[in-house]
Order: structure tokens, then C-alpha cells, then sequence
């Protein structure tokens, strides 16, 4: 299984001192217990991250900021640069929104310092209702009907044509071409 990214102590410290930050601000928001929506945030950051480190971006990549869930809807580690990341851990399924206004980098997260880079999907592929499955959402989820299973592994772009793509990407900031 590759590609596989490697974090060191170092990295997955500092990053988690910054979560529990965001963590501690963001309690009120949530009805669930404190440890269930650090994990979340914590695995999200790491994966952010996992794929960031693979693309030779700095850990400065990553937004920290704290504000209302609301604002960052469509907002990611490194959305900047055009493209969402969604992490969880082996074996379970990634949960996404309906609709996305940015391709998503699928990541599992192996262990707690090793993370596997699965594929991009574009939008109008993650979008697509043919790869998502409804019926394997559960809980509050439901309620608003915004979230879904992604199933369309089949169709992700491979890493290295992503890293192709993520090349265009910087090619085309450096000429002014994207904001």
C-alpha cells in the first residue's frame, strides 16, 4: 500500500497541542464527550497533515484557527490551495459531504504516526450519487441529510497523477493563475 507518510513525535506533538486548543474552545458546540470530538479533530489534523508532508508543504500549511464551525464548511488544511482531506481510520468508511465545492484527498489512517494516501476524487466525481450510500449513515447524520458514505474508490485519481495535478496547482499560483 503506498504511497505511505511517516510523522514523527515531533510533528504529531505539536500538532496535538494545538488541537486540544481548538478542542477546548469548541466544546460548547458539540453534545458529545470531549475525547470523542478530539479524536475527531486529532485524526483529521494528522491526516491534513500526512498529506501535506507528502507534498513537501510546511506544517504552516495547516489552519488553527478557532471560530464557528459554520465558517469553515468548506475549509481544510489545504484548502488554499483548492483541495479538502478526509481521514479515518483503517477499515472505516469516509464520510463526506453531498455536495463539495473542492476535490477530496482520501486518507486512512494506519497507526497513529503512519497515514496511506488513497486518491483524489474531483468534485464531479464525489458529487456523483452513484458513489455514495445513504443507507450506511447513522445517528445525527441523518437528520440533516448532507453527509454520505463515499463508495467510488474505483475512480480515484492514483497518487502520482495527484501529484501531477498538485504540480499544475503550484505552477499556476506562481503565474498568477489561481487565487
Amino acid at each position: 500500500m503506498e504511497p505511505n507518510v511517516e510523522l514523527t513525535e515531533e510533528e504529531i506533538t505539536s500538532i496535538s497541542e494545538k488541537v486540544i486548543k481548538i478542542v477546548n474552545k469548541k466544546m460548547k458546540e458539540y453534545t458529545c464527550d470531549k475525547e470523542s470530538v478530539y479524536y475527531r479533530f486529532i485524526s483529521s489534523f494528522l491526516g491534513r497533515y500526512a498529506v501535506c508532508k507528502y507534498l513537501g508543504l510546511p506544517m504552516e500549511t495547516l489552519d488553527f484557527t478557532i471560530g464557528k464551525s459554520s465558517k469553515y464548511q468548506n475549509k481544510s488544511a489545504i484548502s488554499k490551495y483548492g483541495i479538502n482531506v478526509s481521514t479515518v481510520a483503517h477499515g472505516r468508511k469516509h464520510i463526506i459531504k453531498k455536495k463539495n465545492i473542492f476535490p477530496i484527498v482520501f486518507v486512512y489512517q494506519l497507526s497513529q504516526n503512519k497515514y496511506h494516501i488513497v486518491g483524489l476524487g474531483q468534485t464531479t466525481h464525489i458529487n456523483d450519487v452513484n458513489n455514495h450510500d445513504d443507507k450506511s449513515i447513522w445517528g445525527s447524520l441523518t437528520e440533516k441529510g448532507s453527509k454520505t458514505v463515499f463508495t467510488g474508490y474505483d475512480k480515484l485519481i492514483p497518487v502520482k497523477a495527484f501529484t501531477d495535478y498538485w504540480d499544475k496547482i503550484f505552477e499556476a499560483q506562481k503565474s498568477g493563475g489561481m487565487s
